[in-house]
């Protein structure tokens, strides 16, 4: 009896493994990764009976990566409707805006396929990306009737002319959308734009520079007289790029919109520390109020740029303390720690875009351990259904 309840105990076990190991067969589907990223093999070679999920990261460095985090899945659902604009996938397209909205995103895209330029569409909307992708790998298959108006030309012929008729072809068909491939899209592309970020966000030492080098044209001459003769700062193609993905330009001025709206955040947290700043503090809280709401929401292009230069424009301002010291506020000097505190956040976004593809991983292993309890509940029914008893053999 013992031996008999060790085995039925072992079966058990093997049957809580395979379960565990066709939900990971079934979440490869959603995205190309491998079984041994996903659950941890020991040593042995056998895999253990319970899923683990793979290190967090400490809540303090979440919440600096979120911003960049949520900004990335927003240019991947971009880069989505990009796509289905140009190739006038209007049911895929419409699907995708009706679902962003349904979990509180603006209008990421316009029916013309005008991309919404803002960094923070998430953050406005107060969700994160991976409550964004969860809802949508929960989602079941859609079927729907889609009508094509066919041709744009009546037989043709021309459109004033009285005697043809003017109805025009009506193809009706259906069309299936599965919400669990479209995350697998998703997460694809975010990958990709992850990896294109890395090499773009090494631009910004260079784009410093350059604001640095405008003012001071604009301090000695008025008006820089060199700007149309210096390269732009810019991502450019090269043989390892390969081909770009469509949003590149775009994306990268969001991205110098978010590093400086962020910074600006940093710099007054930093003053707010110092009691000996606190006077800096004021006046850069007072200047973000007047002027930071141009880095939020839908943007212009070169806003940080403007942004910065703005800062650097203003006076210099001399004032005396409590105790009667004089006290100094250069903007020009907030400004530079500003650029530098850009930089250094760029170096910080670089290693969590690093991170992207385990962060795919670690999303489809929260989902596969939400999904555990239903395969549990229907092991426990088939182990209760009781086996009729087989035939006895017949006599010889």
């Amino acid at each position: 009896n013992a031996r008999s309840g060790s085995m039925g105990g072992l079966m058990t076990r093997n049957r809580r493994v395979l379960s565990v190991l066709l939900l990971a067969a079934s979440a490869r589907a959603l995205s190309p990764v491998r079984l041994g990223a996903v659950l941890r093999i020991p040593p042995s070679g056998r895999p253990r009976a319970s899923v683990q999920l793979l290190e967090r990261r400490p809540a303090w460095q979440d919440e600096q990566a979120a911003p960049i985090r949520s900004f990335l899945c927003q240019r991947a659902a971009q880069t989505l409707l990009f796509y289905a604009t140009a190739f006038r996938n209007d049911f895929e397209k419409g699907w995708l805006l009706r679902f962003s909205e349904k979990q509180g995103v603006p209008e990421l895209c316009t029916g013309s396929g005008k991309m919404l330029h803002a960094h923070d569409a998430f953050e406005i909307a107060g969700v994160s990306w991976e409550e964004y992708m969860h809802a949508m790998l929960r989602l079941p298959d859609e079927t729907h009737q889609v009508s094509v108006l066919m041709g744009n030309r009546i037989g043709g012929g021309s459109p004033n002319n009285p005697y043809l008729k003017k109805e025009r072809q009506v193809r009706t068909y259906e069309d299936t959308l599965s919400p669990q491939k479209m995350a697998r899209r998703l997460l694809t592309v975010r990958e990709t734009l992850a990896r294109e970020w890395q090499r773009d966000l090494l631009l910004v030492g260079a784009d410093n520079a350059e604001i640095q080098t405008h003012h001071s044209e604009v301090v000695k001459n008025l008006v820089d007289l060199n700007q149309g003769l210096r390269t732009p700062v810019r991502p450019i193609e090269t043989a390892d790029d390969g081909a770009s993905t469509p949003l590149r330009l775009s994306s990268f001025d969001l991205l110098k919109s978010a590093l400086t709206r962020h910074a600006a955040r940093r710099l007054l947290s930093e003053l707010e520390r110092d009691s000996s700043r606190r006077h800096e503090a004021e006046w850069l809280a007072s200047f973000l109020r007047k002027h930071g709401p141009s880095l939020r929401g839908h943007t212009r292009p070169d806003a940080a740029a403007s942004f910065v230069a703005r800062m650097m424009e203003q006076p210099m301002l001399i004032g005396t303390s409590l105790g009667g010291n004089p006290r100094f506020t250069d903007p020009l000097a907030l400004a530079d720690r500003l650029l530098d505190l850009r930089l250094t956040l760029a170096g910080e976004w670089v290693s969590v875009l690093e991170g992207v593809p385990t962060e795919s991983e670690q999303l489809l292993v929260s989902l596969m351990r939400d999904r555990l309890p239903e395969i549990q509940v229907v092991e426990r029914k088939s182990s209760k259904t009781k086996l009729p008893k087989p035939d006895p053999p017949a006599a010889f």
